[in-house]
């Protein structure tokens, strides 16, 4: 059930700022799971995607979402004991608890959000902040948890990560927009692309009403 490829950019990007954050130290073993727990999450949301396509779903595709759907409570389970096994400081435990929260709630609220033709750029980055670049701020916490007890760097690490992410989750995206199956599969789904939205807010009548239009402007076989 499980695609390596799937979000592969963002979780390598995870994997380096970790390593950056704790670069020339030798990690510990509770460092090791620390950085090892954000993916927890991160793999419990690929498995239960905030998109899905109606059209070509499968009794076999509704089998394997059910599937799934029980495997997010035990990746959410885990990540939580993972932060009492590796000693989370109690003034971070409870903050980190409330962030996998919010990650569930931000993938349902993403899932609203497709084929919502009022989805707009702000909607977009809000939710990148949320998904995405959360999960890049607790595995930046995370690093610096072993490293220092300052809350201020430990929390200026966790903005940092957050931005990094987001920033390297569009650049991606938009290196991908010139393959047709790419682009194609993220209208089909609802999970319209920041270079749409933004077109969409300059020239939203034209885009209404060439969508809107009763018939093909041009046959099939033209």
């Amino acid at each position: 059930m499980l695609d390596p490829s799937v979000d592969a950019t963002d979780r390598d990007l995870r994997l380096h700022l970790f390593a950056l954050l704790t670069t020339g130290r030798e990690l510990t073993m509770d460092q090791v799971q620390a950085a090892c727990l954000p993916e927890f999450l991160a793999l419990g949301m690929s498995m239960n995607p905030a998109s899905f396509n109606p059209s070509q779903t499968t009794p076999g595709d509704l089998a394997q979402q059910k599937a799934r759907t029980y495997l997010f409570p035990y990746l959410m389970n885990r990540y939580l004991a993972g932060l009492r096994l590796i000693n989370t400081p109690a003034a971070l435990l409870s903050e980190f608890e409330v962030d996998a929260g919010d990650l569930a709630i931000a993938q349902l609220q993403r899932l609203q959000y497709n084929y919502n033709v009022h989805f707009k750029v702000a909607n977009y980055l809000a939710d990148l902040k949320a998904r995405t670049g959360l999960l890049a701020s607790l595995t930046a916490r995370h690093a610096m948890t072993s490293v220092t007890k300052s809350a201020e760097v430990i929390g200026l690490a966790g903005q940092i990560g957050q931005s990094l992410a987001v920033a390297a989750h569009i650049i991606d995206e938009c290196d991908q927009l010139t393959t047709p199956t790419y682009f194609t599969e993220r209208i089909v789904t609802g999970t319209y692309p920041l270079a749409l939205l933004f077109t969409r807010e300059r020239e939203a009548t034209w885009l209404d009403q060439f969508f809107a239009q009763p018939h093909r402007p041009s046959e099939a076989n033209d």
